[in-house]
């Protein structure tokens, strides 16, 4: 063997890279990787099954059509599976179906405690708290866990004693996602989860669907918690809303994502604070308020200094079944620093020149901007869509931009110079543009002016049109093909200025 590989760093980073099926058959057959080998294939695992297969066949029977223990695991028994288990640091599924987890079920109540079966366990991943099978969940919650995500079906007699001391079980939790499933939510799970968040004083990303006023109040004073994603149902927020909180409630706080069942909801969860994050997203299902509110709404309990980033999203809808005017998110303007704009999933932004020059203008830190992908045209009105002139003056305003959805018209470009298309404005950074169901009629000329304009852009991005709303519009055949032949020009007039830039550093030298 050689001596490189007897450096266990460097036989570590090997093993990050090797199959599962090598890393088994390095272990059996090379007792110098064996140890490794173990480490690196037993630590992230999806499911609990492989301990499984670790024990005997013979602890298993049948009794009725169910299966039973013969009898306990002996201490041999415990023995192998500690030498695998206390490998393991990542599990991804606690909850599967298969005969596994009716056998690890059966043997968990008789396991020593998890420190001793998982003591490097610190993620656990896609957790369901089920009547039948608390138990397992049990076994694996210890001190050295730091990220948790489960999620709370039933809370009754028998698993509020074990989600109620979640917060004893695994103290040093960092990262928690604590939420309740598809159930009507009960006093008492709302009780026995409150009080598992009460008992955690190391959040630092943090997601929870229920909570009292006692844990809201808790996570609000965390110095350590900089990420949170709250989901505020249809009441909630009026009952915390009366909940004295300190003079800087939530004082770390870069990422706020709040999901709420409608805007009303959202202004009453705000009414008393006034928040600091860098990056908000809102998820506003059932959306009545205006979208000028609801920008308001954000301009009046943010900080203007702070906020960088603004996504806001309507789950509930598809983008651009509903049109608003651009003038209408004016209140975003406020927030000088911004940096990122996702309005698109919210409704789509019917926008002029003038309108996207002034908007620009507001915000010239902009790297990320989707306003559109999808703009319906409506009997009887004719909605305002700009042109090339507004794209060079946002280019021009906005030279950060990397990411870029809007609707524009492209069919009035008589004027634009091909040889300088806006005067030689240039982005040298856009590399992921969406036009979604912008107008088109000559794919060549619009190939030639956004290839000059984005240096960078290898194809306008046409993903959309494989999902609705652009998936059901009656020129999608059509459209789809030009955007086809955009694209297929770009990738020619690249290759063309490749040779052109070779040709030149040739004649240099």
């Amino acid at each position: 063997m050689h001596e490189a590989l007897r450096i266990t760093e460097i036989f570590d980073v090997i093993c990050q890279f090797a199959t599962r099926s090598t890393l088994a058959n390095l272990a059996r057959t090379c007792q110098a990787f064996k140890e490794s080998s173990l480490d690196e294939l037993w630590k992230d695992l999806d499911t609990l099954a492989p301990l499984a297969g670790l024990l005997p066949a013979s602890l298993w029977g049948e009794l009725g059509g169910k299966m039973i223990l013969r009898r306990p695991p002996s201490l041999d028994d415990w023995r192998l599976m500690q030498k695998y288990s206390s490998r393991v640091a990542v599990i991804r599924k606690t909850i599967f179906y298969a005969r596994a987890v009716d056998q690890l079920l059966l043997v968990a109540w008789y396991s020593p405690p998890s420190s001793c079966i998982f003591p490097k366990l610190k993620v656990i991943l896609s957790g369901m708290v089920l009547d039948e099978r608390t138990q397992i969940l049990r076994w694996m919650m210890g001190p050295s866990l730091t990220r948790l995500e489960l999620t709370i079906h039933v809370v009754n007699e028998t698993t509020h004693p074990f989600v109620s001391s979640l917060g004893t079980l695994c103290p040093n939790l960092t990262t928690v996602s604590l939420q309740r499933g598809l159930t009507s939510e009960t006093e008492l799970m709302v009780e026995s989860m409150s009080q598992a968040i009460c008992q955690w004083y190391h959040l630092v990303h943090a997601t929870f669907n229920v909570l009292d006023t006692s844990a809201y109040t808790h996570i609000s004073q965390l110095k350590s918690l900089t990420t949170l994603n709250l989901r505020l149902s249809h009441g909630v927020p009026e009952h915390l809303q009366d909940v004295e909180l300190g003079p800087t409630p939530f004082p770390a706080l870069t990422d706020l994502t709040i999901a709420v069942d409608d805007t009303s909801a959202l202004a009453a969860w705000l009414s008393d604070l006034r928040l600091s994050p860098v990056n908000l997203t809102c998820n506003v299902g059932d959306f009545p308020m205006p979208v000028y509110h609801l920008c308001s709404l954000i301009g009046a309990h943010f900080c203007t200094r702070s906020l960088q980033s603004i996504y806001l999203d309507d789950p509930g809808s598809h983008y651009g079944w509903a049109t608003v005017r651009l003038d209408e998110t004016y209140p975003l303007l406020a927030f000088t620093r911004l940096r990122s704009v996702a309005l698109h999933e919210l409704c789509a932004i019917s926008v002029d020149d003038h309108a996207l020059k002034e908007f620009a203008a507001a915000l010239p830190l902009l790297e990320v901007l989707h306003l559109s992908r999808c703009i319906f045209s409506i009997p009887g009105e004719e909605g305002a869509m700009p042109t090339f002139r507004g794209l060079f003056q946002l280019v021009k305003i906005c030279p950060l931009l990397r990411e870029l959805s809007i609707v524009i018209d492209t069919t009035q470009s008589e004027w634009v110079d091909l040889h300088r298309p806006g005067d030689g404005v240039c982005n040298h950074v856009l590399s992921m543009l969406i036009l979604g169901n912008s107008r088109i009629d000559d794919p060549k000329r619009v190939a030639l002016i956004l290839g000059a304009v984005f240096t960078v852009l290898e194809k306008v991005d046409i993903e959309d049109w494989e999902h609705v709303p652009l998936y059901l519009l009656e020129d999608k055949e059509t459209s789809l093909l030009l955007w086809h032949q955009v694209n297929d020009y770009l990738s020619d007039f690249a290759i063309v200025r490749e040779q052109e830039r070779w040709r030149g550093r040739l004649m240099e030298t």
